[in-house]
């Protein structure tokens, strides 16, 4: 009766994600994960996942989402959005929070915060851009890219935080701008560099080994300079299509970062892939969280 009851309201509220399973009706959702490099699942020699939101997904979501039937499609930025708009069984493991993306997507509370997104470049562009760039090592993208200084690229479709965002909106269809996208756009962003079709491209901190390893620079010849006037910390979030499934499933998202452990747990998979210097400097950002007495859930 309970099952048949669930069905009967999946309909009154339109949910095409219920679906049979097993002489069980079970609501469907297919999670939808980006193609970018450490973000998605990188296997490594013993096979397991590596990347972040990989681990995410597979190590705490779905573990921790009993009753769901749970698919997984790997597919480029543009088609992930794409997909968070018009599927209802759509949502993605983890997503930059922007007023652009809360159009279309449901999101979560918070679930791991991020060290802002910066520009990687080679050290020797330290020198022609050095007036560009702030006593505290912040980079003026927006005078970079007017002044003509440097040609920039970046992966189109993706979000590097609001402020950067609304700024590459703003500035796109300059001659000095490049946006990419497909498979593998931060390999090819960073080849742009081995190449010298780029002096600058847009990425995150964690991505530095990849970035450096594709650009065929030693670690130490690579610098990485966060943007002037963004927020300190990118906030990520889960987010799912705006409907009443994808209400439903944030929902049970939410209740579980309650637990102050799925927290802790989920803010580790991204800190293992930063560099010693930007875990330090995650660290120094990072609110402290409050205390809580022996089997309480912090909110």
């Amino acid at each position: 009766m309970r099952a048949w009851l669930y069905l009967v309201v999946a309909v009154l509220v339109g949910l095409p994600g219920w679906v049979r399973a097993e002489g069980a009706d079970v609501l469907e959702v297919r999670w939808v994960i980006h193609s970018l490099p450490f973000v998605h699942a990188e296997q490594g020699r013993s096979g397991s996942p590596k990347g972040f939101l990989d681990r995410m997904l597979q190590e705490l979501l779905i573990p921790n989402l009993p009753g769901l039937l749970h698919s997984v499609d790997q597919v480029p930025i543009p088609r992930r959005n794409q997909a968070l708009q018009s599927d209802v069984r759509a949502c993605s493991p983890g997503m930059i929070v922007t007023d652009e993306r809360r159009a279309f997507t449901r999101f979560s509370v918070p679930v791991v915060r991020m060290l802002p997104s910066g520009a990687f470049g080679t050290r020797r562009e330290f020198g022609a851009l050095g007036k560009f760039i702030s006593p505290e090592g912040s980079l003026d993208l927006e005078r970079v890219i007017t002044s003509g200084a440097a040609h920039v690229a970046v992966a189109d479709g993706r979000s590097y935080g609001q402020v950067v965002d609304a700024l590459l909106i703003r500035l796109r269809g300059r001659s000095n701008l490049t946006f990419i996208s497909g498979e593998g756009t931060t390999e090819k962003l960073a080849r742009m560099i081995r190449a010298g079709h780029a002096d600058l491209v847009l990425g995150l901190a964690y991505e530095a080994d990849l970035v450096s390893r594709e650009a065929g620079l030693e670690g130490a010849d690579l610098e990485f300079w966060p943007i002037a006037q963004q927020e300190s910390l990118h906030q990520l979030a889960i987010g799912c299509h705006q409907g009443a499934q994808g209400a439903a499933v944030i929902l049970r998202i939410n209740s579980l970062f309650t637990n102050p452990d799925l927290r802790r747990q989920a803010q580790s998979f991204y800190d293992a892939l930063l560099r010693p210097q930007d875990l330090k400097r995650l660290r120094a950002l990072m609110p402290p969280e409050p205390a809580s007495g022996p089997g309480r859930q912090r909110p």
